[in-house]
């Protein structure tokens, strides 16, 4: 019944063919295949949908730059550090020891660092899922405070590169990259983001996001923080950005999906300098002694 429900709220906010498209990815998605089509329409209609919600409030004409120059990291577990999971307390530790300041964003703290307006905060654990909540936090912290943006679950390899926070617009970039064909040209990794603090894009970014749950009641695609960097990195003033970042060899989700397996001296190359991974897909603690996690860590307290 809760899907059914989605469907008529997609198809009341937007429209039906769009309600549908949705419908028919999940189908399509359950039976292996990948839409393409589908997917190059609903890129295309939620475009359209982004570009009239800039246009109609106007927000070119308010955006503007932080101007700070900031070596913090920010994140997020919104319950409190204390009731995060053992591996996200090991991120975060990482996070520490990788930049000179690691602020930790939660529900008693967030009113110190941004402000959260009213038709996001009142949506918040319902049409606004935290998960999507904290795609509007990072746009908003970063576009207040200057520095980076790194997901909870982010363990950091060593000191932070300079280019990380003397960028306009860092992001991950991996030789050779595969974008996701749900969101067009996708080539960045919106949970590890940065800037010197010289760039409006932020700005830009967040209030688009306040436009958005301003008007609609119901989420139009989960990777609605990616629509939303497409349009803006689609933009003349931005789209220069991508040629700026320096690509990485490194796989950034390899020790994700080899974290269990027995480490070896050529798995030091593989490591990235900042490692996506995931408390819900990873049993750490039944990693063997030998394993490449517990390498890692060895690694990591030995800093």
């Amino acid at each position: 019944m809760g899907k059914v429900k989605h469907l008529w709220r997609l198809a009341r906010n937007f429209s039906l063919p769009f309600a549908l498209s949705q419908l028919l990815v999940v189908v399509f998605e359950k039976m292996g295949k990948t839409p393409l089509r589908i997917y190059r329409w609903r890129n295309a209609y939620l475009h359209r949908v982004i570009d009239k919600l800039v246009q109609d409030n106007s927000l070119l004409s308010k955006i503007q730059a932080s101007g700070k120059h900031d070596d913090t990291i920010y994140t997020m577990w919104y319950q409190g550090v204390s009731t995060a999971p053992a591996l996200v307390q090991t991120c975060l530790d990482t996070m520490r020891r990788a930049a000179h300041d690691v602020v930790v964003i939660d529900e008693s703290n967030i009113d110190e660092y941004m402000d959260v307006p009213s038709c996001i905060a009142e949506k918040l654990g319902g049409e606004v899922t935290f998960t999507h909540f904290s795609d509007y936090v990072r746009f908003a912290l970063l576009s207040k405070h200057g520095g980076a943006w790194m997901d909870s679950t982010i363990l950091c390899m060593g000191p932070m590169p300079d280019e990380v926070f003397d960028l306009p617009f860092f992001t991950y970039v991996t030789k050779g990259s595969i974008t996701n064909p749900r969101c067009a040209n996708s080539w960045w990794k919106g949970f590890a983001i940065g800037t010197d603090g010289t760039t409006p894009m932020f700005d830009l970014a967040r209030l688009i996001l306040e436009a958005y749950w301003e008007r609609y009641d119901v989420l139009a695609d989960y990777f609605l923080v990616d629509h939303v960097l497409s349009y803006c990195l689609g933009l003349a003033p931005y789209s220069q950005y991508c040629e700026m970042i320096p690509e990485q060899d490194s796989n950034i989700y390899w020790l994700l999906h080899h974290y269990a397996d027995e480490w070896t001296d050529r798995d030091s190359c593989q490591l990235a300098f900042i490692n996506k991974l995931s408390y819900k897909d990873m049993n750490v603690p039944k990693a063997s002694e030998h394993s490449v996690w517990r390498h890692v860590l060895s690694a990591i307290s030995k800093e």
